[in-house]
């Protein structure tokens, strides 16, 4: 007798795609449990119910932030042992879906992955370690996203939350269109502006010694691709480390001039000596700052110290077509 698979979809209702269209799920199995949850709260109770049932398979219907809130529910929901997790890209940013695949949106992209759980379509498994972001005075319970940025990143992504949305820029287009506007704030106001000064932040890598010096930007990725061909990260062929990471001195010099190049993770070699363009790898990295960090789309405030700890976060194993 075959066993029964139970599953379940956390859809936010509030992503972008789910309120322009809303899906009518068609011929979905009984076995099936669709939730809407509309707040923080009640996703994680959401969680622990699926936890209590039994279900071994989440699809999480959303974006970047609402595949961040789901795995921030987990521990306290399913311990250690992780469901696998299916993404449907329904967010304004949808970075993950781009490395680790996901199912189209439609009326049967549920029974599609359900029936892709029992072998009736080809699939595939990404293993991935999000970052996880934690707050050493143990304030605030660890956070866990793919994407995470500070000084100028927090800027670019407040222009990209407000006027470029507006306006009628999503997903792939949001990126570009941030990137677009981010350089030309910075190329047109000068060597004093406030994108040109950037940030103070103290950055330790792994066992490194501290630095504290302003940043034009600091970036971090578990990821192995982004949108639309960026990736502005680089590293020496023995590096190692989860967290793939780009750090930029404030001002940044010859910036125009780099940006297309930085990019695609190519950085020109005068860039590279000028030693204010610096990437590689780590295991961990300790953050000191007085701003938050962007995780995922959303802020977060350091410790009362200023301090946050990125790591690797446990595994997560993404189920997608083949």
């Amino acid at each position: 007798m075959t066993a029964v698979i139970r599953a379940g979809v956390i859809r936010n209702p509030k992503s972008q795609r789910n309120r322009a269209g809303p899906l009518k799920d068609r011929d979905v199995p009984p076995e099936v449990t669709i939730a809407l949850p509309f707040t923080t709260e009640a996703l994680a109770e959401t969680v622990r119910e699926f936890a209590a049932q039994g279900i071994r398979h989440l699809m999480v219907d959303g974006g970047d932030g609402t595949l961040r809130d789901v795995l921030g529910a987990l521990p306290a929901a399913y311990g250690s042992d992780w469901p696998t997790i299916a993404l449907c890209a329904s967010g304004n940013t949808n970075l993950a879906v781009a490395d680790v695949g996901g199912f189209k949106r439609g009326e049967r992209a549920v029974l599609h992955w359900y029936e892709s759980l029992s072998g009736a379509h080809p699939t595939r498994i990404s293993e991935r370690r999000p970052i996880e972001v934690c707050w050493p005075d143990g304030s605030h319970a660890p956070v866990y996203g793919f994407f995470v940025g500070c000084a100028n990143y927090a800027r670019a992504v407040a222009m990209a939350t407000g006027g470029l949305r507006e306006k009628g820029f999503f997903h792939g287009w949001a990126v570009s269109a941030t990137i677009a506007g981010a350089a030309w704030q910075v190329l047109a106001g000068g060597k004093d502006n406030d994108w040109q000064r950037g940030s103070t932040v103290t950055v330790a890598i792994d066992d490194a010694a501290p630095v504290s010096t302003p940043r034009f930007v600091l970036l971090a990725t578990s990821l192995d691709k982004l949108l639309m061909g960026l990736w502005p990260f680089w590293s020496a062929s023995d590096a190692k480390g989860a967290l793939h990471w780009l750090d930029i001195d404030a001002p940044a010099p010859r910036f125009g001039r780099v940006l297309p190049t930085l990019l695609r993770g190519k950085p020109k070699s005068w860039a590279l000596a000028s030693g204010a363009y610096r990437s590689g790898r780590a295991a961990q990295i300790t953050l000191t700052m007085a701003e938050p960090l962007i995780v995922d789309g959303e802020p977060f405030a350091p410790d009362a110290q200023g301090q946050l700890l990125l790591q690797a976060g446990p595994l997560v194993r993404f189920h997608a077509p083949a």
